[in-house]
């Protein structure tokens, strides 16, 4: 199995207590890319990938397996929207609107899967746009049915575990969370630390294991004025500098 060593932080105090905050709470990516299947062609000899010499010894990955997850299928369907929509919020939004009808669903932006079968294979639902009141025509379309062991589970846990980071209030930066409540401020560069998760659910030799790691995101605090005002009293000291 391929091992991924633990990300560590050289933080002291403050920095190091809001570090330990994010890593002990409670337990996320969505496309093609973040499917891990590791296998090289030693593990298909007779040994696998078992060395032939030297002392066995033990090692401790940030990997941890998925024993035990639901033995059921799913509904994918896919959602096309009239006028087209680019925003995925607001593509939530529209279909949070019949939720009553879809019933328990996650949605990617393109794709939504369910453990309910809707009556007919395509279905048309109206809803209104919030940020001009324009009527939007929703089309789901059914497409497959989604067994266990499908890759695409690999993609729905995935989307659940990135739920789950939503739903303790972490705040989604590129593709990761991070908890705001939880900063270090240092006032003297104008900086603050937030702490957060980089996670993965991946396919592996064994089993299906999810990668964790805890990340430091450094975030600047002065703003394009304040870089403004530093540039100009830099020339005011130096009239020849820039």
């Amino acid at each position: 199995m391929k091992l991924k060593r633990l990300r560590t932080h050289a933080l002291t105090g403050n920095a190091l207590n809001a570090v330990n905050r994010a890593a002990v709470q409670d337990c996320k990516p969505i496309e093609n890319e973040y499917f891990r299947l590791v296998r090289s062609a030693s593990a298909t000899t007779e040994s696998g990938k078992q060395g032939s010499r030297g002392q066995p010894i033990k090692l401790t990955a940030n990997f941890f397996p998925i024993t035990t997850y639901a033995d059921w299928s799913l509904y994918q369907y896919r959602v096309d929207f009239k006028p087209e929509e680019e925003s995925i919020n607001i593509k939530r939004g529209l279909l949070s609107a019949h939720k009553e009808f879809l019933g328990a669903y996650i949605f990617d932006g393109t794709m939504l899967f369910s453990r309910k079968k809707l009556q007919r294979d395509t279905v048309e639902l109206k809803s209104k746009r919030n940020t001009d009141g324009e009527i939007v025509i929703l089309t789901i379309k059914f497409t497959a049915v989604i067994e266990k062991g499908d890759y695409t589970f690999i993609q729905i846990f995935n989307l659940l575990m990135r739920k789950s980071l939503g739903h303790l209030k972490l705040t989604l930066i590129g593709r990761n969370y991070y908890d705001a409540d939880a900063k270090t401020n240092i006032p003297k560069h104008k900086l603050q630390l937030w702490p957060g998760y980089d996670t993965t659910i991946g396919l592996f030799d064994c089993c299906l294991l999810m990668r964790s790691e805890i990340k430091t995101k450094i975030m600047r605090e002065d703003t394009v004025l304040d870089l403004l005002i530093e540039l100009s009293n830099y020339r005011n000291r130096d009239p020849n500098w820039m």
